[in-house]
């Protein structure tokens, strides 16, 4: 099933099927939760999700009604979808819009060096993540190396994430933190 967006740690997918049942929707998954999302509608119309994840799914969901009903079309045709802009934050009248990631390098004690699409590399420190959830697993070398942009974000082999205004928000310039590592990725 491909994934059409990603946002907050909320991942949207629908399936590519000629037999998929009618009425269009997709399916949203945030941590151990499921639900299933009519297009139409805009209303989950099985399983669940915390409220807050409901809330922004179903924003995105009135967003972005026409391009989920045309991937709905390509889906039901056996085509894959494309995939849609994901939900953005927006405070007050100003919309915060991070660089686009466009890659990531694992680092020794677990950081990241992230560049993004207006040349700026910056370093993540995924340590205060590792006590949490599917994080812990990237206490493991060989997860942690798995590493790759998925999107606009970054993602492991086991599935764990970020937001990627959290990726940008909390990272630093990596000139600034020249010192404190070694510039060579994880080998």
């Amino acid at each position: 099933m491909p994934t059409i967006s990603l946002f907050y740690g909320i991942v949207i997918r629908m399936y590519c099927d000629r037999a998929e049942h009618n009425p269009p929707h997709f399916h949203a998954y945030y941590q151990e939760h499921t639900a299933v999302v009519d297009i139409r509608r805009c209303e989950i119309t099985s399983g669940g999700l915390p409220s807050k994840q409901s809330r922004l799914v179903l924003a995105w969901t009135e967003l972005h009604q026409e391009d989920l009903l045309a991937d709905w079309e390509l889906a039901s045709n056996g085509e894959l979808p494309f995939r849609i802009e994901p939900l953005r934050l927006i405070l007050g009248e100003a919309t915060m819009i991070s660089p686009k990631l466009k890659s990531v390098t694992p680092m020794s004690d677990h950081r990241l060096l992230l560049t993004f699409d207006n040349a700026e590399r910056r370093l993540f420190d995924v340590k205060p993540y590792l006590a949490k959830g599917v994080f812990s697993e990237l206490k493991d070398e060989a997860i942690f190396r798995s590493v790759h942009v998925c999107f606009d974000t970054v993602e492991w082999a086991n599935g764990a994430d970020l937001c990627p205004e959290v990726l940008y928000a909390e990272s630093e310039p990596a000139e600034q933190v020249a010192g404190e590592w070694s510039g060579h990725p994880v080998a």
